[in-house]
C-alpha cells in the first residue's frame, strides 16, 4: 500500500514545525468522537463559533496544518456542547460540530491523509450532514472565477 499512495507519513517522529506535526492528535481526536468520559472544559457558545471560524479562516487559505492543530480541541468541546448545552443550544453547536468535521476532510485530505478524511467523513455522515467536496470554479487571468 506504501507504495502505492506513498502513506501513510512518518508522522509519529514529525517535527513540531511539520506539517504533519498535528495529525496525530486529530487522529485521537476522530477516534474518541463523541466519548462522555473525556474531561473537556465546557465552552459558550460564542467562543465554538469563534474556533470554528478561526478554521475556517485556515481552510480559506489552504493552511491546512494549522486547521489540523486546532481542531482536535476544538472537536472535543464541540463534542462536549452537543451534550451540555441548553437544549435550544444544541442544534447551532450541532451545526458547528458539523462544520468542523468538513474541515478535517478537508485538511487531511490536503495533507495526503485519505484514511483520516475518511474517518471524519464517516463522523459527519454519523451526525447526518456528509461532506461534498466540490471543485472550485475556474479562475481566469486575472484571478476572478469565471
Amino acid at each position: 500500500m506504501t507504495d502505492l499512495t506513498e502513506q501513510p507519513y512518518g508522522v509519529r517522529n514529525a517535527s513540531p514545525a511539520s506539517e504533519q506535526a498535528g495529525v496525530p492528535a486529530l487522529r485521537q481526536a476522530l477516534v474518541e468522537g463523541d466519548d462522555p468520559e473525556l474531561d473537556t472544559d465546557p465552552l459558550s457558545l460564542s467562543d465554538l463559533r469563534h474556533a470554528v471560524a478561526e478554521v475556517k479562516e485556515y481552510d480559506r487559505r489552504t493552511k491546512h496544518a494549522e486547521a489540523v492543530r486546532t481542531l482536535p480541541d476544538v472537536l472535543r468541546h464541540l463534542h462536549r456542547a452537543v451534550s451540555d448545552l441548553p437544549t435550544a443550544d444544541r442544534p447551532a453547536a450541532h451545526e458547528l460540530l458539523s462544520a468542523a468535521y468538513s474541515f478535517a476532510v478537508v485538511s487531511l485530505y490536503g495533507l495526503g491523509h485519505l484514511d483520516l478524511a475518511h474517518l471524519a467523513d464517516e463522523r459527519a455522515r454519523a451526525l447526518g450532514q456528509p461532506v461534498v467536496m466540490t471543485p472550485c470554479a475556474p479562475l481566469s487571468r486575472n484571478g476572478t472565477t469565471r
